[in-house]
């Protein structure tokens, strides 16, 4: 080699031009092919092989032992990208159940690690997806399954439903409470967009059911304290609160207007004040009471009209004069009965002295006899003069207790300790008529005028006969129906007050006006109560992830703003459910750049969907790096390291990749090239000299295995050529010697 060729190519090829003995007997194909193999490897071409077509022997094992080395190195790459390219593409594949060895068994583990936590996220989504679909909104992945980064997702995810259905909770749990007549205290948290819309509200709703609550409270104190014109400002009350509160003041007005009437009318019966016939219209037993006062006025005026009659006869003369009896009943006929014994007790012993004196028997009381008179007629006399004085005394009694009937003062009696013998008898007995009479009138009056002021008395329990007992069974099934009435109502605001307000007055206990009380009272519980039970149902059905249809029925006033708002929630919970499910299904998909439109939710609902949308992006940006970079290797580009920061397992991808990148870019491009493109230039002397593991430190030895190699088949072929060198000359010295013999003969020729 005395001449130095600038370029070692041409120095190779010239020499082979002019038949180098040093590349004498050497398979011109092997050298070709590692260089082709280097070249193809730098250019990333990882499926290139040895053309063993043409080789034999040593030739052939060495071009083998290279192929081998390639798939020992490229077979576990390919699957490892191939694995990674799919992964991130969202097809998640099944594990590696391959066997490798050292590091490639190492990115066999982390990616089927890799795997199971994608598969893991990807089960919890779809449990959370599902979840949703199916209203559990308590339901929450379990964060500590993952680890790193998936961990945060999970976290992430978690939270936001969280965030989300804190309020749902809260709002649900007003409405039940308040359905169920537990009012709630006001709620002060904050909330923004929609929830605080909700919360407002709810809190107006508090507000208003306090507000009808204590109407009702004030109304039940009042009939409790017989302050029965008391009513409640319908006017305080919106919607169809103020119809309640207008119908129990139209009920009360229904109920107690009769009651005023018939107490105002016994009061005056019992103060002899006899007023006309009620001529209103009343139904039940309203008109029940009605006519019973109307029959207390005929029976009373008849019985003034029977006493005055009476008195007239006696003013008149008219003994034999009595009361009708077959006219009146009951106590009444009695008080007649007990007149007409009266008068008869009166008149007998008259008629004994009629005989004497005609006209003192026949009513014509003359003056006291003056004249003298002696022996039996003065007794006589003294008797007539006396009875004349009995009688006129009687007389006067009895004008004043008729004028004090007249009056209506009904507690006045005759003093009978002025009257002597039988004429004392006569007072004793009208005396015990009226009070047998007035009695029982002032019971009915005292009952009525107690129950007219809502001073339920007890039921009368003393013993009357005829039409007194009626009025006392009348009375009594008064205080009956009031009493029920009032412990009706009371039952009613107890309920209202425990929230029980599915309770109702049992109108089959009535009959009547009562009746029609119980009733309206139980329309203007259904009235308010309906639209509250059907917000309660819908917010209880969204609590529980049940998302009804919206509410199609029409409502004013504030359940008209309650029916919007839970028709609002509904439009954004389906949506909010919908881009949850389009999320889900673009995961299993693969569609990992797949996000939902915040700007479509308001308030919460739009930080949910950019904390999921954020979760996303925190999750799929280290994947897409992680794809990029084993797609690259997996083409041969061998990019720089990751110097991003990561974490968790995102961290142990990205130091795996550094691993990968490092070992690769030793191998094939410093260490590794280095060596080939030394032996590609003749020089068989360089070696791969940094530690490797696994299939990464054989295929070093391969390689170096094959330099050595190939040093050593090259040091035959010059040794060869040597031979075949001193060959040549001794071939030549011979053909010079024949030569010479030849020249010799030819000469001799």
């Amino acid at each position: 080699m005395a001449k130095d060729y600038e370029d070692e190519d041409e120095e190779m090829e010239i020499r082979k031009r002019k038949g180098n003995p040093s590349n004498a007997g050497m398979s011109s194909g092997v050298l070709e092919e590692v260089e082709t193999l280097v070249r193809a490897i730098k250019a990333g071409q990882l499926d290139a092989r040895a053309d063993l077509r043409g080789t034999k022997g040593s030739d052939r094992e060495m071009l083998e032992g290279i192929n081998e080395m390639l798939d020992a190195v490229v077979v576990p790459l390919n699957v490892a990208a191939d694995y990674v390219d799919r992964i991130s593409k969202g097809d998640i594949p099944a594990k590696i159940t391959d066997s490798y060895k050292g590091d490639f068994n190492q990115i066999k583990n982390n990616l089927n690690q890799c795997i199971d936590a994608v598969n893991g996220l990807v089960a919890d989504a779809g449990m959370l997806a599902r979840a949703a679909v199916e209203g559990k909104l308590d339901t929450r992945a379990d964060a500590s399954k993952h680890m790193g980064d998936y961990r945060k997702i999970v976290d992430g995810v978690n939270d936001t439903l969280d965030a989300v259905i804190g309020p749902l909770n809260v709002a649900a749990e007003y409405v039940d409470r308040i359905s169920k007549g537990d009012i709630p205290t006001k709620i002060t948290d904050t909330y923004h967009g929609d929830f605080n819309e909700i919360k407002n509200n709810l809190n107006q709703c508090v507000d208003a059911v306090n507000a009808l609550v204590g109407d009702a409270a004030m109304l039940a104190r009042a009939a409790v304290e017989g302050k029965l014109d008391t009513r409640a400002d319908a006017s305080k009350h919106g919607g169809d609160f103020g119809k309640i509160v207008d119908g129990v003041n139209n009920t009360l007005d229904a109920v107690i207007g009769p009651l005023n009437v018939a107490a105002e009318y016994v009061d005056r019966i019992s103060k002899g004040d006899i007023p006309e016939k009620i001529t209103d219209t009343y139904q039940g037993d309203f008109n029940e009471i009605k006519n019973n006062l109307n029959q207390c006025v005929d029976a009373v005026n008849g019985l003034v009209a029977e006493a005055g009659r009476l008195a007239q006869a006696g003013i008149e003369g008219a003994l034999d004069t009595r009361g009708d009896v077959s006219k009146y009943s009951g106590d009444y006929a009695k008080i007649v009965q007990g007149v007409n014994d009266t008068l008869d007790a009166v008149i007998g012993p008259l008629n004994v002295a009629a005989e004497y004196v005609d006209s003192i028997s026949k009513g014509d009381i003359p003056q006291k006899i003056t004249d003298e008179y002696k022996g039996d007629f003065n007794d006589i006399k003294n008797n007539l003069n006396r009875c004349i004085d009995a009688v006129n005394l009687l007389v006067a009694d009895a004008n004043m207790l008729a004028q004090a009937a007249v009056e209506g003062k009904l507690d006045t009696r005759a003093d009978a300790s002025k009257h002597g013998g039988d004429f004392g008898k006569i007072v004793d007995g009208v005396n015990n008529t009226l009070d047998a009479v007035i009695g029982p009138l002032n019971v009915a009056a005292e009952y009525v005028d107690r129950i007219s002021k809502g001073d339920i008395p007890e039921k009368i329990t003393d013993t009357y006969q005829g039409d007194f007992n009626e009025i006392k069974n009348n009375l009594n099934q008064c205080v009956d129906a009031v009493n029920g009435l009032v412990a009706e109502a009371g039952r009613l605001a107890q309920a209202g007050i425990e929230g029980a307000l599915d309770t109702r007055g049992d109108v089959s206990k009535y009959s009547g006006d009562y009746a029609k009380i119980v009733q309206g009272v139980n329309d203007t519980l259904d009235a308010v109560i309906g639209p509250l039970n059907v917000a309660a149902e819908y917010v209880d059905s969204i609590s529980k992830g049940d998302i009804p249809q919206k509410i199609t029925d029409e409502y004013k006033g504030d359940f008209n703003d309650i029916k919007n708002n839970l028709n609002r929630c509904i439009d954004a919970v389906n949506l909010l459910v919908a881009d949850a499910a389009m999320l889900a299904n673009a995961a299993v998909e693969g569609k990992l750049e797949t996000r939902a439109d915040a700007s479509k939710h308001g308030g919460d609902f739009g930080k949910i969907v950019h904390g999921v949308n954020d979760t996303l992006d925190a999750v799929i940006g280290p994947l897409n790096v992680a794809a990029d970079y084993v797609d690259r290797i997996s083409n041969g580009d061998i990019p720089d390291k990751i110097i991003d920061e990561y974490r968790g397992d995102f961290n142990v991808i990205k130091n795996n990749l550094n691993q990968c990148i490092d070992a690769l870019r030793g191998l094939i491009v410093e260490d590794g090239g280095v060596a080939i493109d030394a032996a590609a230039n003749k020089n068989m002397t360089a070696r791969l000299k940094r530690d490797y593991q696994g299939a990464y430190a054989t295929m070093k030895d391969n390689i170096n295995m094959l330099i050595g190699n190939l040093q050593d088949a090259l040091g035959q072929v010059a040794t060869a050529a040597d031979e075949v060198g001193s060959g040549s000359g001794q071939v030549a010295s011979s053909s010079q010697e024949l030569a010479a013999g030849s020249a010799q003969q030819a000469a001799s020729l």
